[in-house]
């Protein structure tokens, strides 16, 4: 462990009692500071990191806290933003808190490829008809849905194209993560993308407010007035061979550290 990291492992400890009373019952303190600590070793900008605002990067942790989520790379990441260290909530951590939240009861997010079946009829389906073509060539990305359950049964649906998705990505400052041909982890943010416009009017806790709050501050633009539904629903009338919605292969949420630095510091940026 370098000398940084176990002066940084040390100032923490000084906020252990903070952070215990930020978190929810179900997650431990201790654990929640040992995985706060080896985020920041295991990312592939550490010393950035630890060069950083050491406020900022212990407020990015209280806000992790205060959202009920661990900082490991799946639920949050943490990024750079010059020398302010950000959190970055991911699509495991706003699933997380939506099926937490009590209202809701299933939510999930998908890319869409050219060769999949994909069917929607918006007033006469309740959800999208979606099979991934598994064994074979799926084709080019062409879109990313989720679909939402809320415990009284009603369901609520969000269907991007990629120059939605695209347009939605020009708003922030993590672009070139959308990229196919640049983001390596680019269908967990096309399913982000998604997961966030059906979440804008569902039901939400506090913590997935906070968790959204926070992943608000990633945009140079509010990226909820982004899409024009309008638009979007004339557009895909005018082009009936083109199948809206998302979901794709089956990407694990692995660690997306790198792909998000490599971002921030092609433009400033996570």
């Amino acid at each position: 462990m370098s000398n940084a990291l176990q002066v940084f492992e040390q100032d923490l400890g000084s906020q252990y009692k903070e952070l215990a009373t930020l978190l929810p019952e179900e997650i431990d303190a201790r654990k929640f500071c040992r995985t706060v600590v080896c985020a920041v070793a295991a990312h592939p900008q550490a010393d950035k990191i630890l060069a950083a605002d050491r406020g900022s990067l212990f407020n990015a942790a209280k806000k992790a806290a205060t959202a009920g989520l661990l900082i490991d790379s799946n639920e949050s990441t943490l990024v750079c933003f010059k020398d302010q260290v950000t959190l970055i909530p991911m699509v495991a951590g706003l699933i997380k808190l939506a099926r937490n939240s009590g209202e809701i009861t299933n939510i999930e997010a998908h890319v869409v490829c050219q060769n999949d079946e994909f069917s929607y009829r918006p007033g006469m389906d309740s959800c999208p008809v979606f099979s991934p073509n598994w064994f074979s060539d799926r084709g080019a990305p062409i879109g990313a849905y989720s679909v939402l359950t809320l415990k009284n049964g009603e369901h609520s649906v969000s269907i991007l194209r990629e120059d939605e998705i695209m347009n939605i990505a020009s708003s922030g400052r993590n672009a070139a993560q959308y990229d196919v041909n640049q983001g390596k982890f680019f269908a967990a943010w096309w399913r982000k993308a998604a997961l966030r416009q059906v979440l804008k009017h569902a039901p939400k806790s506090a913590q997935l407010q906070s968790a959204i709050d926070e992943d608000n501050t990633s945009y140079d633009k509010d990226p909820e007035r982004v899409v024009n539904p309008v638009a979007s629903i004339n557009k895909a009338l005018d082009a009936p061979n083109l199948r809206p919605a998302p979901h794709l292969e089956r990407q694990e949420e692995a660690p997306q550290q790198a792909a998000l630095q490599a971002d921030v510091d092609s433009e400033g940026f996570i």
